[in-house]
């Protein structure tokens, strides 16, 4: 038998090992969403809403849904949309219509948001 043959279920096994490492890291790394921190400027985006009830709302989005699945970007939906994507899922999650109605906010909310543009580069002056 020659040593390339023995070699070969050898390799097979390290490249699946392999892929089957490069394929989680994929999915850890997919699972990291912006979730901007909730502030007077989110809060301004969903009228009538205060910071301590996006706060909340981030808190319940945070520990609940991710009981279950990874949690979906909330630029994912239109801010329109996320009431009923909440509500269609906030049944599951135990959440009650008050709690629903907090996640949904924040999600509008972060779902509006632009995060501030990064700072300029000085130009360097001419010699």
């Amino acid at each position: 038998m020659h040593a390339s043959s023995s070699a070969s279920p050898s390799r097979r096994a390290l490249r699946t090992v392999l892929g089957a490492a490069a394929l989680a890291a994929a999915a850890c790394a997919g699972a990291r969403v912006h979730l901007p921190e909730p502030t007077e400027a989110l809060a301004a985006h969903v009228p009538g809403t205060s910071v301590a009830e996006l706060g909340e709302g981030r808190r319940l989005f945070v520990g609940r849904c991710s009981g279950c699945h990874n949690l979906p970007d909330p630029k994912a939906y239109r801010a329109d949309e996320w009431p009923a994507q909440v509500s269609e899922m906030g049944a599951r999650a135990r959440l009650s219509a008050e709690q629903q109605q907090l996640v949904a906010h924040y999600l509008q909310a972060a779902a509006l948001d632009v995060p501030a543009p990064a700072p300029a580069s000085q130009p360097t002056a001419a010699r």
